[in-house]
């Protein structure tokens, strides 16, 4: 690690935080020393000391398709040599609407932007144009960009009763409590509370923004519950807004409102659309997107539908779409098997541990409680701070033996394979007995 502890010492003197953004350091430091990436390939990533690793990283998501996939790389090329940017309208972005209003269920129109920050900005913008209403409800634990507007609750340890969660300022210095007059915070997968509260204020409510699956936290919404928050946004006549951020095109082509069969009025989306480029989208509703359409509302950014990023983005679905969704059923399959060995492993080791979510994504923790027993936020936090000493000396000793995870997340790609899942689950029971979580 002497060229990685080198330049670790280097950054800290002259860029700010020591990292490009404050959430990598979390993930990819070992003894103090910041792991600096050279290059990647297909599931593997490799360091600048020449050290390789299974990355199920993968920058918290976009890589689905792996690093630097063929079709992808092509695709770049190509468009690098007629130009970068424009700032003026190409076909590239055209095409890549197609492909949107093709694969998701409620998208009429589609806009961009360069970041999922930027999409939630613009969807919530449009939800009080189109209501006249300002506030907006998000639910404790839902992660919906860093923004001052929305970056509430998120990561925060929770306050308040269960029920009545206390809204938390996401970084209370610098960012000014006046954003929490327009935001109320509910708690997820509770339907009793949101219509309660819809009952006596859906007057001044404009939207309901959620994550329609929490992958980060490996929580799916309960039978009913998604059904119920449909009908009560329509009642209420509230702008219900799915963040699919992290869900569109990794649990499937249409995201997590195809996969659970309930249809939202907007939508954004990033990471995994991209496969490893800069852009997000929004889009839904023809009559709320026409705002932007008839000047009413703005969507600028110089960034926006860059060829590049659009170039990138349309390669990516391609090798998603190939062979009606081929590319899915075999990371699945990888995926589950990777969840069974590692919920073996817990079993056979005797260790309190719950692999839990979907095959594409799924989370471990070092808890007492059930997977059963986590179906929010609350749960959730409870879990992962019972034991965060076990959580950290397993990711460590799993980087040791080339595993590079973010527990308590595992992102898969469709080039994972059982190579990859062998050589991991054997990193798993060395890392776990190494680290004394064992009996």
């Amino acid at each position: 690690m002497e060229k990685s502890r080198a330049l670790t010492k280097k950054a800290k003197k002259i860029q700010a935080g020591g990292t490009g953004s404050t959430q990598r350091l979390k993930v990819i430091t070992l003894e103090g020393t910041t792991i600096y990436m050279e290059r990647g390939s297909g599931s593997k990533i490799y360091d600048v000391d020449g050290n390789e690793y299974i990355d199920y990283y993968l920058d918290y998501g976009p890589l689905i398709n792996g690093h630097a996939h063929p079709h992808i790389v092509k695709a770049i090329k190509e468009q690098v040599e007629k130009g970068t940017m424009y700032g003026i309208n190409n076909e590239l972005e055209i095409r890549l609407c197609e492909k949107l209003i093709k694969h998701v269920p409620c998208a009429e129109m589609v806009g961009f932007h360069s970041t999922g920050s930027e999409a939630v900005h613009t969807a919530l913008r449009l939800a009080r144009a189109y209501t006249g209403k300002n506030k907006i409800i998000k639910f404790e634990g839902h992660y919906h960009g860093w923004f001052d507007s929305v970056h509430i609750s998120s990561f925060s340890p929770p306050k308040g009763p269960e029920e009545a969660p206390e809204p938390v300022l996401g970084s209370p210095l610098g960012q000014p409590k006046s954003v929490l007059q327009d935001i109320m915070v509910l708690p997820w997968n509770n339907a009793e509370v949101l219509e309660k509260t819809l009952k006596k204020q859906a007057k001044e409510v404009a939207g309901i923004i959620m994550e329609p699956i929490e992958l980060g936290h490996g929580i799916l919404p309960k039978e009913g519950y998604m059904e119920t928050v449909r009908e009560l946004s329509e009642k209420y006549d509230v702008v219900l807004i799915f963040d699919e951020v992290k869900t569109m095109f990794r649990v499937g082509l249409g995201g997590a409102q195809e996969y659970l069969k309930v249809i939202p009025d907007l939508f954004v989306c990033s990471k995994a659309m991209g496969g490893g480029l800069p852009i997000s989208a929004f889009g839904g509703k023809k009559e709320i997107m026409e705002l932007i359409t008839q000047g009413k509302v703005p969507a600028m950014g110089t960034y926006n539908a860059n060829p590049l990023s659009l170039a990138g983005a349309l390669a990516n679905i391609e090798v998603l779409e190939k062979d009606g969704g081929k590319a899915y059923k075999e990371m699945y399959r990888v995926g589950e098997k990777l969840m069974k060995g590692i919920r073996e492993i817990f079993e056979e080791l005797k260790v309190k541990a719950i692999a839990k979510g979907l095959p594409c994504q799924f989370v471990t923790c070092f808890t007492e409680m059930s997977a059963e027993e986590i179906t929010n936020y609350r749960a959730w936090s409870k879990a992962i701070e019972s034991a965060p000493e076990k959580g950290e000396r397993f990711r460590v000793e799993l980087l040791k033996r080339g595993v590079f995870s973010s527990y308590p997340d595992w992102h898969l790609s469709t080039v994972h394979s059982d190579s990859d899942v062998e050589k991991t689950l054997g990193a798993v029971e060395d890392s776990i007995k190494e680290a004394g979580l064992a009996k």
